[in-house]
């Protein structure tokens, strides 16, 4: 794995999260929704939830604007502990609830940020939902700071964290930046440089592109070069996480098949490549169950060993993202059609538990 990826943990949340991604910017709009604030002027829906255990209706469940409203309702009368619990149980019960859940999380963390400090709401989150709660905490708290306080205190806030918490915490930094300076990515990244930590940075440029990806990843202007945004730059470890999270885009608009899209990593500077090929096998396995022969199929059109193996440790990773265990996703490998790319599935997966 290159530098910028030090477990298998980072690879997996972007694999999760790009099902759920383009929701940050929505906040916190009626929506025509009924609405009225409380003996302690907050705001509620008029019709709030009763108790811990009372599902949305389907009628809400199907509107977003509706289902955030009563899930950060929820928040603000029993906490985000018990609201993230709540949501948890409710989306066992309802299909399509768990469907909406990244956007639903992402409201409650809108309130934790209100109701806890950056790294004791950053604390209660995981990578459920596409770490949507996470994301709801940082874009929160981007708005309720000083513009010009806004880096250190993020950074302070972000740091209180280690290991994988820490990077989720930077990379909802990186959604947040953006979010802030009105969808303009290169500003979003600006900012992102100024943090000095290499894992800091990286983790704040991949929520970043990510945000931009979720923005404007469909305007037929990424057709000629997908990755316009990562020419412009210079800083390695930022300009690796736009490499990969960019790769997207290559799927998106290169229709010429796998062997054309592996084709575009080939036209970038070689430092990047890689980040390409690890980039494209995470979008094209997000999300999915193990497909042993559509990995051999899709990967081997690589073009080169290094694209083929990075494609295989990809898929292989966001077959640990889907089941949520390593344990379970290894027991997959054996549907690979030989010894040697069994062996390799298992070997990855032991190596990099999630």
């Amino acid at each position: 794995m290159s530098m910028r990826k030090t477990s298998v943990a980072v690879l997996v949340v972007l694999s999760v999260m790009l099902a759920f991604v383009g929701i940050l910017a929505r906040g916190g709009e009626s929506g025509g929704v009924d609405l009225r604030v409380d003996a302690v002027g907050q705001p509620v829906l008029a019709v709030a939830p009763l108790d811990e255990e009372a599902l949305p209706g389907d009628g809400c469940i199907a509107e977003t604007t509706c289902l955030r409203q009563w899930y950060q309702a929820l928040t603000w009368r029993i906490g985000p502990e018990k609201a993230l619990a709540a949501l948890d149980a409710h989306s066992r019960r309802n299909e399509k609830l768990a469907a909406a859940c990244h956007d639903t999380t992402h409201a409650v963390g809108e309130v934790a940020a209100y109701l806890r400090s950056l790294s004791e709401a950053m604390s209660l989150g995981d990578t459920n939902c596409g770490s949507g709660y996470y994301h709801g905490v940082v874009a929160t708290t981007t708005t309720t700071v000083d513009p010009e306080q806004l880096i250190p205190v993020l950074v302070a806030g972000c740091s209180d964290g280690a290991g994988f918490s820490r990077w989720e915490c930077f990379h909802g930094v990186g959604h947040g930046f953006v979010f802030a300076a009105g969808g303009d990515i290169m500003m979003g990244v600006e900012k992102c440089l100024t943090i000095t930590t290499d894992s800091d940075r990286g983790a704040c440029g991949s929520g970043a592109f990510m945000q931009e990806l979720a923005d404007n990843g469909q305007d037929p202007s990424y057709a000629e070069d997908p990755y316009r945004v990562c020419r412009n730059v210079s800083e390695q470890v930022v300009a690796g996480q736009c490499y990969d999270m960019m790769a997207n885009i290559i799927r998106i608009h290169v229709k010429n098949g796998a062997a054309a899209e592996f084709a575009v990593c080939r036209t970038v500077e070689s430092q990047y490549e890689v980040d390409c090929y690890e980039g494209l096998g995470r979008a094209r396995f997000a999300g999915m169950p193990f497909e042993g022969p559509g990995i051999e199929e899709y990967c081997s059109q690589a073009g080169s060993a290094i694209g083929t193996t990075r494609c295989y440790e990809a898929a292989f990773a966001n077959t640990a993202a889907y089941y949520g265990d390593s344990e379970e996703a290894k027991s997959h490998c054996p549907e690979l059609s030989t010894e040697g790319l069994r062996n390799r599935c298992a070997e990855y997966l032991t190596k990099n538990p999630l």
